[in-house]
């Protein structure tokens, strides 16, 4: 660690600690992940290769990700985030219309349980991939910005677990790629850009400073 600066003047002595001011990134992948289910049947699933958001007449399944962000200095502040889906799997929707999902942020307890299909939670924005010219490929990855990031805000201020939510809608079903999943296709990432807490500068001022000089008799 550097000390800090001293800058001297005629007439004060100034310590100057530096600043942490300047903006960060982390990049996070999954503690855990699985789908939840609890509309058409309770069902939980967290070894699967894959990830299923599904909506239909009788069934309704969310995706869960835990993710821990206790790497991210507490005191900081979240500046924006994002997370990065990779498909694996079917894509389908009725009349090819765009696949919704609906994201929901809240804080985490590093598992995956049926209790975080319907547990509260901020919504944080829809993306919306469409697939009427023609289903992407697998490996295909989509980012999402999150509209609101109060509750991972709220995460790295309190015990630094986060879950994320994926929902969908219009009987839509989505897959993508899970912790499980052991070939080159990667989990869902979450990227939390923030600015660290500055450290505090310290100004030390001397009104006056004592020069000594000889007085010729």
């Amino acid at each position: 660690m550097k000390l800090p600066a001293l800058l001297l003047s005629g007439t004060s002595l100034l310590l100057a600690l530096p600043s942490s001011t300047q903006a960060a990134t982390s990049l996070f992948i999954p503690t855990a992940d699985g789908d939840v289910q609890t509309f058409g049947g309770d069902s939980l699933d967290t070894s699967d290769v894959r990830l299923t958001t599904t909506q239909s007449g009788g069934l309704e399944r969310h995706i869960i990700l835990e993710y821990d962000l206790n790497t991210i200095p507490s005191g900081s502040t979240v500046t924006s985030a994002s997370i990065e889906l990779v498909k694996d799997g079917g894509f389908a929707n009725t009349g090819s219309n765009p696949i919704p999902l609906n994201f929901f942020l809240f804080l985490g307890d590093g598992t995956v349980g049926i209790s975080d299909f319907g547990a509260a939670a901020t919504a944080a924005g829809t993306l919306s991939i469409p697939i009427a010219s023609g289903t992407p490929a697998n490996g295909t990855a989509f980012s999402h910005n999150f509209s609101d990031n109060s509750a991972i805000q709220s995460a790295i201020d309190s015990t630094g677990l986060l879950t994320v939510r994926i929902e969908t809608d219009s009987f839509a079903t989505a897959n993508f790629a899970s912790l499980e999943n052991t070939s080159e296709l990667i989990a869902p990432t979450l990227t939390v850009n923030f600015v660290p807490e500055p450290s505090s500068t310290l100004l030390i001022g001397l009104t006056s400073f004592f020069v000594l000089q000889r007085r010729k008799r």
